[in-house]
Parts: structure tokens; C-alpha cells; sequence
């Protein structure tokens, strides 16, 4: 079971401070969920040097045309020792950090979709945009999830940032009413509203 907090609206120093191992940053169209998703992701990229981490969309021209060119827009050109952006699609930074490009949708079997094409590597942080997306299943989710066993070492200075990892999963999303709303933030809500929902995720450490 994983911790998770649900970051709602335009609440971006809200999203920047939580150390929840599972954080949703939900909001409408446009109220920069992507970019803030880009900031952190390059903040865990170089105060855990040497991660391995993913920044993943649903298909690959929705990769491309949405979180991985905000990735670039905003990563110090002095940060990058490499950048493939075809075939491998990775970014290699200085400190050693890879940035795997990737999207999620793969068709299997029956025409059901499947996250095999990530479930290779071990990662220290996910960064997932558009959660939302039609493409991704809960199957997808809960895979992903089981692929946070990065265990490289904190290097910044602030004491409330996991010690290894950090093996957290970062979901940007839109408004909506599938898998997503039912099982990760309708819990949340009826929690906040005193409400037991057998879906909640909580840590049980």
C-alpha cells in the first residue's frame, strides 16, 4: 500500500512541497500541471544523481508534443551530456541522471493495452502527464508502481526528502470520471469527507 495526496487546482507550491510517494497534481485545462510536473522532475534529477527515472504519456506523439518538449524548454542545456530523441529517447544529464522518454500504450493480446514496454528497468521516480489519457489502465498504474525500486542516495540539503529514491510516482492529470477518478481520487475525497472507501491507498509503514 502506498501513501498519496491529491493536489487539486492551481496549488503549484503545494505540489512542489509534498513528499507523498504518490502525487496527483489534478486541475482544469491550462493551469500549468505539465510545467510543474517538468520542475519537479528536474529538481529529483540533481538532487538524486545517478537515477534512473521516467517521464511517460500515453502514446508517443503525445509524449513528444506535450511533457517531453516542456522537459527540454525548461533543462539547463549545461545539465545535459546527451539527448537521443528518437529510438532510445533518453537524456542523460551530467550527474549521471537518465531521463527514459516514454509512452505507455502498447497493444497486446485481445487489443488490451499493457505497460510491458516500461516493466524492463527499475526506476527512482515516475512522472506520468495525462493519467487521465484513455489509453492507460489501472493495470498500467499498478505496474508502474511496482517498478519504484530505485534506491540511489539523496545528495541535496533538505531533511524531509527521502534518503534513497525517492520511489515516488507523479501523475498530472485533467478532470474525469474514469478508472483514475474512481479508484485514485473519489477515495481521497471521501476520506477528506469522513467517508471509509475500501480503494483508499495508505501508508502503512
Amino acid at each position: 500500500m502506498k501513501q498519496y495526496k491529491l493536489v487539486e487546482g492551481n496549488l503549484q507550491h503545494q505540489f512542489q512541497q509534498s513528499r507523498a510517494k504518490i502525487q496527483i497534481f489534478g486541475g482544469g485545462f491550462g493551469n500549468g500541471k505539465t510545467t510543474a510536473g517538468v520542475i519537479k522532475a528536474l529538481k529529483l534529477a540533481k538532487e538524486y544523481p545517478g537515477s534512473n527515472a521516467l517521464i511517460a504519456r500515453s502514446t508517443y506523439p503525445k509524449l513528444n508534443d506535450t511533457i517531453r518538449k516542456e522537459f527540454y524548454a525548461w533543462c539547463p542545456k549545461a545539465w545535459i551530456k546527451r539527448a537521443v530523441l528518437s529510438q532510445e529517447n533518453v537524456c542523460e544529464l551530467e550527474n549521471g541522471t537518465v531521463i527514459n522518454f516514454r509512452y505507455i500504450q502498447q497493444q497486446g493480446k485481445g487489443g488490451e493495452g499493457s505497460s510491458s514496454n516500461l516493466l524492463s528497468a527499475t526506476y527512482d521516480w515516475i512522472v506520468i502527464d495525462q493519467i487521465e489519457d484513455p489509453e492507460i489502465s489501472e493495470k498500467d498504474f499498478l505496474d508502474l508502481l511496482g517498478r519504484l525500486r530505485g534506491n540511489t542516495r539523496y545528495e541535496g540539503d533538505d531533511p524531509t526528502m527521502p534518503h534513497t529514491g525517492p520511489r515516488w510516482l507523479i501523475a498530472l492529470c485533467n478532470p474525469t470520471r474514469n478508472w483514475f477518478f474512481r479508484k485514485l481520487v473519489k477515495p481521497i475525497q471521501d476520506f477528506q469527507n469522513g467517508i471509509r472507501n475500501p480503494d483508499l491507498l495508505v501508508d502503512n509503514d
